[in-house]
């Protein structure tokens, strides 16, 4: 029996227990699973036809059954009903979450290759088959649902009608008939694909995995009968009953020692179990607790009922009597919390279990009165000592609390799931994760992150074959990490719908607040399904004091170093004030803290919106008339996040006369380019190319993805960026490779100019079969000297291929698409997005490796490839699981890789990689891949739904340019637009920054004074005059410098000409010279003068006449 193989007390009512399967099994059977393993990822086939099944993705054995978690399947051999007509397959099930696009069951091939199926959808419920995929399926669904948290049987039949051109398929629940089709136009024998039989798995590699328990399931390869179906449905209740109870683990699910029971108990009730206890009014049906008034043996006993069929369980606990006055003061004096950093008006709890606390100040940092913080610190944040005296009397317990207070006026951060996205819409996979706003008054919140998710759980059980289970977030809560080592989040980790799905917590740390590390799962033992869970940092303990809600509504603590594991402590008391309602549209309660002005500015620059808050005025121009006048090239906008944009300028010179002095204004106009959505309508995966044309000619060139059929590839060139917009098509490719246009997908081209050459990357369907599923990455070169609107002029397409030369994944199993090119550190470097397809699909992920391109054959990889990124979160994995669409942006040292995620629709987003420029870029472990999208729908543009796939460029004015598809509305095309990047502090880069954010209007020109003066000209005089000596007549000058800096002359006269250099403002120098004649006739002298006038050389000549002498 099983009662004396697990060792406890366990009386079943009804039938003999033997199993799921019953003793007189039909020899229809094939294969038959009763889940009584206990470890291992082998489920034995009990039938001993030896068909044994494997677990995949993690087991969750509960004794005598196996916990589907949304993480893991049950793959069952290939092949059960290869060939076969009829068949029956009967699972005993316990659903959870019972939501979204999920199997039950699979029994064939893939959804997505088309190769047949026949499953359940557990979720109407409803039961189908299809030789291909779902265009052609046959089905029949029943108006009776299936419950969450209950057993159930749920049955399947298919058979062959008389005549054999139709089959009927049945549905049962719990034994009874609920659904039929009898013209069913596929028959099981039409599948001739059976290697995708899985239990909890979809055919479709998009689609979510099935949550539940799973008991038995068995394969029949004949239609058994309503009757035997019916004594199936009874046999497995009565098996399952037992199962459950079994299965309990009370000592685990409770945060206290079952033999010192001081609090509420945790009575697991899924799998309909109920409970009572001896002697009664101690421990109730739901677990709550009547401390005795002496330590109290009482036998708990759970009954588990599974359609009429009963099974019982006994356990013993003891239960402690109340503590002394002293005993429970001190302990609730050890159990109380503070919120680590404390603001002014924090308001102190008055409570701690049921008993007073009066609070007073001890050391440090502020002070306290009237049992709040009455006064803080001017900036920063400073240390304190707080004392709280618990209880009353000589029974009072006292305990000392460490904690920081915040500068008076601390701004507040928020964290918060919202109801709604920001556009009013439902889309749990970005409302389910963590939000962040700030407000610096506590009352008038502003989101971040322009109001989308900022901290996103991880899929679990996500690997390149398996697409995992997207986690979901509730109840946000934030807090301080020891000393300065930044901030933590934890969570309840719920469904889809908000409910928790599992006992325990998300907890993820950041330095930043920007990068978000998800820790371990933090198992909360004794944890209801609902109530709120905190951490807080306590330096008493030196560890941190994690409080959850019991199913009873209490609270419940414990503590925990590194938060993986918490040592549960009993009874606690969450820390209080610490929610609010924000006011912030659809936010649900929040969790507030208090940030000093310097940490919420950092918040702000990183994840807020930035706008412009001036322009740097040029300096005024100073010119001598008839001087060339030269302005700045560009002038400087400064910014909310502190940063800077340098702009060309377009001057206006036409008011100024640089040959009349006066004063003048110049007019610069900030040259920009300003958002262009749609550039082209109906194209998608966008690039734009500056290209310089073999006669020397700059260009620019436009292609992308062709949404009118993805079939032809077109080349736009234009002199402007805006003239792309009409620009007239060269066709340059397709109908795909081959000019056939049945599978010939040509997706996602980009232009790069490679060691001199011009390339195409682009995607294409190799062999013109598997639909989507046969795309490969290519590279096309132009001839040398060609010109890229002339088909002609484009060498074939040429397959990238690995190390090895061969092709980068095996036709029809695995696509590789948007290849992008760039250079690092002289090493040329390729990533793309590559995907498993079969034999089923598992997510797209970004590889990276290096490459040597060829002018001539392949592009051949020059390394193994690495996997750097999933779509491993809520947003990347929004509606299918895929990261693709890789471009780079070089800046600063940095390596940046904006990539898209999620199905090419609404809600299409963008994130972003980084690593360091040097840095080994094959090893993921260098590559900083954000938790968040950087741009989605939920961005500044209203008409920008599902944005993505970008590439970028340069304009003529150094403005790098995101080049992008989005949709103008919700379900609309896919067009190609335009818009300028910004880069914040860190290097981030902004893609959906507005115009108006870009330069506020009244910064789109600047104006310059120009100063037109009259020439400068030395201030020199000079006197002529003669004399004889000796009979000759002498000549000579005096030059005297007016001015007030040095000059420099040189003297010419009819006799030569002499230097008169070095005059000292206000002194005068002469210079003579000998004529050797008796006679002067008159004459002039001339000087040309030099002086420094501002920093500028200047010269001027002045000449001054001489009367003739006679001498003899």
């Amino acid at each position: 029996m099983i009662s004396s193989a697990l060792g406890f007390a366990l009386v079943v009512s009804g039938v003999g227990v033997s199993g799921a399967a019953s003793a007189a099994e039909p020899a229809s059977l094939v294969a038959s699973y009763d889940f009584s393993e206990t470890s291992g990822t082998v489920v034995r086939d009990t039938s001993g036809a030896g068909r044994d099944a494997a677990v995949v993705g993690g087991t969750a054995w509960r004794g005598g059954s196996l916990q589907l978690t949304g993480s893991n399947h049950v793959k069952l051999p290939d092949n059960l009903l290869t060939g076969q007509s009829a068949a029956t397959i009967i699972i005993e099930t316990n659903p959870v979450a019972l939501s979204g696009a999920k199997f039950l069951w699979n029994i064939g091939g893939s959804g997505d290759n088309a190769t047949g199926q026949f499953f359940i959808q557990p979720v109407a419920p409803r039961l189908a088959i299809s030789p291909t995929n779902w265009r052609n399926e046959q089905s029949v669904t029943s108006t009776t649902r299936l419950a969450e948290n209950r057993w159930q049987s749920v049955a399947a039949t298919i058979a062959k009608n008389a005549g054999g051109t139709t089959s009927t398929l049945t549905l049962y629940i719990d034994g009874a008939l609920v659904a039929q089709k009898t013209d069913s136009t596929t028959a099981l024998s039409d599948l001739t694909t059976h290697t995708m039989n899985y239990i909890g798995r979809s055919a479709y590699g998009g689609d979510s995995l099935y949550q539940g328990g799973v008991s038995s399931f068995r394969v029949y390869n004949a239609a058994l009968s309503a009757g035997d179906i019916a004594a199936a449905s009874a046999t497995d209740a009565t098996a399952t009953a037992s199962e459950v109870v079994a299965g309990i683990d009370l000592a685990g699910a409770n945060a206290q020692s079952l033999s010192a029971v001081e609090t509420d108990l945790v009575l697991p009730t899924t799998g309909g179990v109920t409970w009572t206890s001896s002697p009664s009014g101690i421990v109730a049906a739901d677990g709550k607790v009547t401390r005795p008034s002496s330590s109290t043996a009482v036998t708990l006993t759970a009954t588990a009922t599974v359609r009429g069929k009963t099974a019982t369980r006994t356990f013993d606990v003891t239960v402690l009597p109340a503590p002394s006055a002293a005993a429970q003061a001190a302990k609730a004096a050890a159990a109380l919390v503070l919120p680590s950093v404390l603001e002014k008006g924090y308001v102190l709890p008055t409570t701690a279990q049921g008993l007073p606390v009066v609070w007073s100040h001890v050391s440090g940092a502020g002070s306290v009165a009237n049992g709040s913080i009455a006064t803080a610190p001017a900036t920063g944040l400073a240390a304190a000592t707080l004392k709280a005296v618990v209880g009353s009397g000589a029974d009072a317990a006292t305990t000392e609390i460490p904690v920081r207070i915040a500068e008076t006026g601390a701004s507040r951060l928020a964290t918060y799931t919202t109801s709604k996205n920001t556009r009013g819409g439902d889309d749990p996979e970005v409302t389910r994760s963590a939000h962040l706003a700030l407000s610096s008054d506590g009352t008038a919140y502003t989101p971040l992150n322009s109001g989308a998710g900022v901290v996103f759980p991880q899929v679990t059980g996500m690997t390149e074959q398996t697409n995992g289970t997207t986690r979901y977030l509730g109840s946000p809560y934030m807090f301080r990490l020891e000393g300065d080592q930044g901030y933590g989040l934890i969570a309840r980790r719920t469904d889809a719908s908000g409910a928790a799905d599992t006992a325990g917590a998300l907890v993820f740390t950041s330095p930043d607040l920007v990068t978000w590390t998800e820790r371990s799962f933090l198992p909360l033992p004794g944890q209801g399904a609902t109530g709120a869970v905190s951490a807080e940092w306590d330096a008493r303990v030196s560890a941190y004091r994690v409080v959850w809600t019991s199913p009873a509504g209490s609270a419940l603590t414990g503590t925990t170093t590194a938060f993986q594991t918490v040592t549960a402590q009993g009874a606690g008391q969450q820390p209080g004030g610490r929610t609010a309602s924000i006011g912030v549209p659809y936010a649900e309660t929040a969790s507030v803290i208090p940030v000093t002005a310097a940490e919420a500015r950092s918040a702000s620059d990183q994840l807020g919106r930035v706008s412009n808050t001036g322009v740097q005025a040029p300096k005024p121009v100073n010119l001598t008339a008839g001087d060339a006048l030269t302005l700045p090239e560009k002038v400087t906008a400064d910014y909310s996040d502190g940063g800077t944009h340098d702009f060309r300028v377009a001057w206006d010179t036409s008011k100024v006369d640089a040959m009349t002095p006066g004063t003048y204004t110049a007019t610069g106009t900030l040259q920009r380019t300003d958002t262009n959505f749609p550039l082209v309508a109906n194209r998608a995966d966008p690039h734009v190319l500056r290209y310089t044309l073999p006669d020397g000619k700059k260009t620019w060139l436009y292609i992308a993805t062709d949404d009118a059929g993805q079939d032809e590839f077109f080349i736009r060139q234009a002199d402007t960026i805006a003239g792309l917009s009409s620009a007239a098509d060269n066709r340059i490719l397709g109908f795909g490779l081959s000019g056939n246009s049945v599978n010939a997908q040509l997706w996602a081209p980009e232009l790069h100019v490679v060691d001199g050459d011009l390339y195409i990357l682009f995607a294409a369907n190799a062999e013109s079969s598997n639909w989507w599923a046969g795309v490969q990455s290519y590279t096309m070169r132009l001839k040398p000297g060609g010109s890229p609107l002339v088909r002609a002029d484009w060498e074939a397409p040429q397959r990238v291929v690995d190390q090895a030369g061969q092709p980068l994944t095996t036709y029809g199993q695995g696509i590789t698409l948007d290849m992008t090119h760039f250079e690092d550190n002289g090493i040329d470097y390729v990533v793309w997005s590559e995907r498993v397809v079969a034999p089923s699909t598992g997510p797209a992920v970004l590889k990276i490796a290096k490459v040597t391109p060829k002018a001539s054959g392949s592009w051949q990889l020059a390394s193994p490839r690495s996997t750097v990124a999933f779509p491993d979160r809520g947003w990347s994995n929004n509606t299918t699981p895929v990261v693709e669409g890789p471009f780079v942006i070089q800046r600063d040292g940095k390596v940046m890789v904006t990539f898209s995620g999620s199905g090419v629709d609404w809600t299409y987003a963008v994130g972003l990689l980084t690593a360091e420029s040097g840095a080994d870029l094959l090893d993921p472990a260098v590559w900083n891949v954000r938790n968040s999208s950087i741009w989605s729908y939920e961005g500044a543009f209203s008409n920008n739904w599902g944005p993505g796939h970008n590439s970028y460029t340069y304009d003529d004015d150094g403005n790098l340019l995101n080049v992008f598809h989005a949709k103008a509305t919700q379900n609309g095309s896919r067009d190609s637009g335009i818009r300028m990047v910004y880069f914040r502090q860190d290097d981030s880069p902004i893609l959906d920054m507005t115009d108006a954010e870009w330069l506020a209007a009244g910064n789109r020109t600047v104006t310059a004074t120009i100063t037109v003066t009259s020439p400068v000209k030395p201030s020199v005089q000079m006197v002529t005059g003669s004399r004889c000596v000796a009979g000759k007549a002498t000549l000579f000058a005096t030059l005297t410098n007016t001015g007030t800096a040095t000059a420099d002359a040189r003297v010419t006269s009819p006799f030569g000409a002499t230097e008169a250099n070095g005059i000292p403002a206000g002194k005068s120098k002469s210079v003579t010279f000998t004529t050797r004649s008796t006679n002067l006739a008159a004459g002039s002298l001339t000087a040309t003068v030099s002086t420094e006038v501002n920093g500028t050389r200047v010269q001027d000549t002045v000449t001054a006449d001489y009367a003739a002498r006679a001498c003899g």
